[in-house]
């Protein structure tokens, strides 16, 4: 086997370790100093989370970006926001020709709209700054080798001064995630938060044959009774439970509790996922509003009060659950319809699963007891940087988890000492 011999290896082809290489290639061509990148990829193309985030639409960042959007080492979110803002993202791209929109949200898009354009801005880059991605290449171990970080890899051993580790967690393992940076970390001895799934599907116990159906409203966690979080948005029913953007803010927590029966060090004893169907409205409006549809519509099945403004079939699954089946308009008495009223405030589900197979991102990971947050090296492990998912950084929906691998990917590449032999 050969042993190939590097100034730094960038272990993962994705968003951070895109950023990481472009920053760092720069500095170097600026200097004009030549010494060997090497972007390690295990997959055959590079970027492939990235090309699948937003719908395909690539949503990179968010005019909005508040430490409040993220949860994990707060120590860390905050210095890391602090050092590289949305504008500096805004330049970054810009500096590579990629021109941005913005949605009225704050959401911001690559101008085509196409993740496919900023994957190809990045590789680009790469490519003018004399950079080679190597694809089907991964990293089966890391180990220090004196000064330096061996890499085993199919093609031989890389011996490299530095190392950015950036390869991402388990979520999305069908877009070719995986755990690795997680098992480098631990066989490297750096302390980390164990991983848990974050912005996916809730699986629930309660099956209501609603695939596909889509209505909006305000989901909440509740704990032994007490609301613990909640979020407005869409909320989407699949065939094993919930998903929607709404729900995956959620999911974090829910995967916690799963995992400990805690939240936040506070124990509970049953957790429910509510979603309030109309939650501009009081109970007390609804119920009026059942009260005349049931003197317009006169008779049929229940479901019927709720054709004008729901799915049928979520209107169905509604009428279900209060056990109304069978049952005629006409011959409804005053608590089935207030019954309908709590449910429609109610609709709750009992989650029994959170997946890596459906999530985005993971919580969890390296934080600034570990971490330089000024530089994302690895502390007492010189020339051993972090970035990304692997840090303990986990933001809501919106384009969040993007902005962190672009800083935290681009604070790596400005803190490799380049004239370090």
């Amino acid at each position: 086997m050969n042993k190939d011999e590097v100034f730094t290896a960038i272990v993962g082809a994705g968003s951070s370790g895109l950023a990481a290489a472009v920053v760092l290639g720069r500095r170097m061509q600026k200097r004009g100093i030549h010494k060997k990148i090497l972007i390690l990829e295990k997959q055959d193309s590079p970027g492939r989370k990235l090309l699948a985030t937003g719908g395909g639409r690539c949503n990179l960042s968010n005019r909005n970006i508040q430490e409040h959007n993220f949860n994990g080492d707060m120590e860390l979110i905050h210095h890391v926001l602090e050092a590289f803002t949305i504008d500096d993202t805004v330049s970054f791209f810009e500096s590579m020709g990629l021109p941005l929109r913005e949605d009225y949200t704050g959401r911001m898009y690559p101008y085509s709209e196409r993740a496919q354009s900023v994957l190809d801005c990045l590789s680009m880059e790469i490519g003018r700054l004399g950079l080679k991605i190597h694809t089907n290449r991964g990293v089966s171990n890391i180990s220090r080798d004196k000064d330096k970080y061996l890499l085993e890899t199919p093609q031989g051993e890389i011996l490299a001064k530095n190392v950015i580790l950036s390869c991402g967690t388990g979520a999305s393992p069908n877009l070719g995630s995986s755990t690795f940076g997680f098992e480098a970390m631990k066989r490297l001895g750096i302390s980390f938060i164990p991983p848990l799934p974050a912005l996916t599907v809730l699986k629930t116990a309660e099956h209501c044959a609603l695939k596909g159906v889509r209505a909006k409203g305000r989901v909440s966690l509740v704990g032994d009774g007490h609301i613990i979080a909640d979020s407005n948005g869409e909320i989407q029913f699949t065939d094993t439970g919930l998903s929607g953007i709404c729900v995956f803010d959620l999911s974090r927590t829910v995967s916690e509790y799963l995992k400990y029966k805690s939240i936040g060090g506070t124990e509970y004893k049953k957790l429910t996922v509510s979603a309030d169907l109309f939650p501009t409205y009081t109970f007390m409006e609804l119920l009026n509003y059942l009260y005349g549809q049931k003197e317009r519509i006169k008779s049929g099945s229940p479901e019927k009060l709720l054709f004008c403004a729901l799915d049928r079939r979520l209107a169905h699954a509604l009428t279900c659950r209060c056990h109304m089946d069978g049952l005629d308009i006409s011959s409804l008495p005053k608590w089935a319809l207030k019954k309908l009223a709590s449910v429609l405030k109610d609709f709750s589900f009992t989650p029994v699963e959170c997946t890596l197979q459906s999530a985005q991102v993971c919580s969890g990971g390296a934080g600034s007891e570990s971490v330089d947050f000024r530089t994302m090296q690895v502390k007492n492990n010189k020339g051993l940087y972090i970035t990304g998912e692997l840090l303990n950084a986990d933001g809501i929906c919106g384009g969040f988890n993007l902005q962190w691998a672009w800083a935290t990917g681009c604070i790596a590449g400005m803190s490799i000492d380049i004239d370090f032999a």
